[in-house]
């Protein structure tokens, strides 16, 4: 109960967090363009650094059977929630069915993954949850682009550009060959790095701000897509979990299984509103499945925690 307790006591702290950003917002201290100007702060700078930073760790032979556990448990969420989500939402006219599905698919890892598992696992539950982090981005930034753009394909170059994507190869050069930065760059890496949180959260609550949710409220698409994000995903991850011998693989094991639940179980990606206004889309949508399944995830998320420390292993 402990780690639940930690987890509601996070997951409350964002929210307060959120209601910042709304407020702002609504007294117009912060617009929607200054808010995407942000957002491009952190995708670019704070990700990046937050992701070298995770990996300035000491090498050991358990955190990299963790390591390549994390990547294969991720690779294997998003291809079960691609397959899962492009079956079950339904094809429209007005393509508002892609940003059902890119709603469903990309949780929103790194932005409210990161302080959870920093505030429940601490920095071993970074280390890992930056694994999911970085498939997420080479699925959004394919996958995802392609889904809402109907491209059949995608430029390498975009892929290997993405800041995210370098600063996960530059954390793992660093944990795999031992090399640590200097103090001062250490420092400042850290520094950027825990804007993470704080600024994401303000700016979804800016997002939210524009939202209109009595017509969110009443869209059975929101509803329908924020269960499959919310319930249906995590859940067929848990089982997935529970029926594979993790806990006896190898020291640390369950960290990385726990790690994963909170990321697949965290509400629809911020990048759900940002990567549709890059794209020239109409975010309003995106906006709204993102209002709806924050809230709910107030309570998804730490029913999830519980039902994996509950649950013991099938296998």
């Amino acid at each position: 109960m402990e780690i639940v307790l930690i987890v509601i006591k996070q997951v409350v702290v964002m929210f307060l967090l959120m209601g910042i950003g709304f407020y702002t917002a609504k007294t117009k201290m912060l617009t929607q363009e200054s808010a995407r100007a942000f957002s491009g702060l952190l995708l670019t700078v704070v990700m990046p650094a937050l992701l070298i930073r995770a990996y300035q760790q000491e090498f050991t032979l358990d955190k990299l059977k963790g390591l390549a556990l994390a990547f294969a448990l991720a690779i294997v969420f998003h291809l079960i929630a691609i397959i899962v989500s492009h079956s079950l939402v339904k094809q429209r006219d007005d393509n508002s069915h892609r940003v059902e599905i890119l709603a469903a698919v990309y949780s929103n890892c790194g932005f409210m993954g990161i302080p959870l598992l920093q505030a429940s696992l601490g920095d071993e539950g970074v280390f890992y949850g930056a694994a999911f982090i970085g498939v997420f981005n080479v699925l959004a930034w394919t996958h995802g682009i392609m889904t809402l753009t109907a491209q059949k394909r995608i430029k390498p170059r975009n892929l290997l550009a993405n800041p995210a994507i370098i600063g996960l190869t530059l954390g793992l050069v660093l944990f795999v060959t031992g090399l640590r930065l200097p103090v001062v760059l250490d420092e400042t890496i850290g520094f950027v790095a825990n804007l993470n949180t704080p600024l994401a959260m303000i700016i979804t609550g800016v997002f939210l701000s524009q939202v209109n949710f009595k017509s969110a409220i009443t869209d059975s698409k929101v509803y329908f897509t924020s269960m499959i994000r919310l319930i249906l995903l995590p859940l067929i991850m848990l089982i997935l979990l529970k029926c594979l011998p993790i806990s006896t693989m190898f020291p640390g094991a369950d960290t990385v299984a726990f790690s994963h639940i909170i990321a697949c179980a965290c509400p629809a990606a911020a990048n759900t509103v940002l990567l549709t206004s890059k794209l020239g889309y109409d975010s309003t949508h995106g906006a709204e499945i993102l209002a709806v399944s924050t809230l709910f995830s107030m309570l998804t998320l730490p029913l999830f925690v519980l039902l994996f420390h509950s649950i013991p292993p099938l296998v």
